[in-house]
Order: structure tokens, then sequence, then C-alpha cells
């Protein structure tokens, strides 16, 4: 999938209009979900305890996967807005509120880090989901609700 989409980038930044905002969304939406992708990976090829030197590694690629996790449906949000309202301006307020769940995911990802609380990886670095999971699942459905 992420060659695949890897083509599709290749293919729409040599054929569309880089300055148009319509553009650039779609382009960071393919970015960010090949990057979401490559994280995904990374973290299922790290989950062994045969890794248990790249424990650190490990901690930090699942923390950035589930930290994007959300701003790929914000950003196709955005696309889709901008794609069906062309000339009408989307309200700072409206962009704020799309992001807050964003926001708060970060935080809990980043500080599941140190504190497991959405996921925790175990000395033999093999991952478990924390007790606060749900904040990621949660996050990414509110944005597209």
């Amino acid at each position: 999938m992420a060659l695949l989409l890897g083509s599709i980038a290749v293919h729409a930044y040599m054929k569309f209009d880089r300055k148009e905002p319509m553009y650039q969304l779609f382009f960071a939406l393919i970015v960010l979900t090949i990057v979401i992708l490559l994280l995904e990976m990374l973290s299922v090829l790290l989950n062994s305890a045969s890794y248990a030197n790249f424990l650190v590694l490990h901690k930090l690629v699942d923390t950035a996967g589930f930290a994007l996790a959300p701003l790929a449906p914000i950003v196709a949000a955005l696309y889709v807005y901008k794609r069906t309202n062309r000339y009408i301006r989307l309200e700072i307020s409206k962009i704020l509120w799309l992001g807050a769940p964003a926001v708060g995911n970060a935080i809990v990802s980043i500080g599941s880090y140190q504190y497991n609380w959405i996921f925790r990886i175990t000395s033999e670095n093999l991952y478990l989901r924390g007790p606060l999971f749900f904040v990621s699942p949660v996050s990414i459905f509110s944005t597209i609700a």
C-alpha cells in the first residue's frame, strides 16, 4: 500500500498545481498515510524478543504512530471540505474543534512513552495495550464524526 501511495504521490507531485491548497492537502494526506503505514510496519517488525536491543526505537515508533494516527482523518476532512466548498473559507474555530481530539491524543501518546498509558513495551520488547488505549480510537472517530 505504501508503494502504491508513493507512486500516486509522485504522479500528483508532477501533475498538480503545487500552489493550490487542495493539492497541498491531497499530497499531505498521501504522505501522512505513507508515514503511518511505515511506522506500523516497523512496529510489527520490532515486536519481537529477538529485537530487545531496539526497545527505545520500538517505543518511539509506537509513540509516533499513535500521535500521528488522528491527523489522517483531519487532513482528509479538510481536503473533502476544500473540494466541496472551493471558495468558502473554513472558520478557524472549526479547525480548532477538529484538531482538539488530536492534540489530546498526542499528549497521551507522548506520555505513553514513559507512563504506559496507551501502550506498553515490555522488557522483552513486546507490545501490550495500556489502560488508556481507547483514547486513540476515540480521538480518531471523534474527528470524523
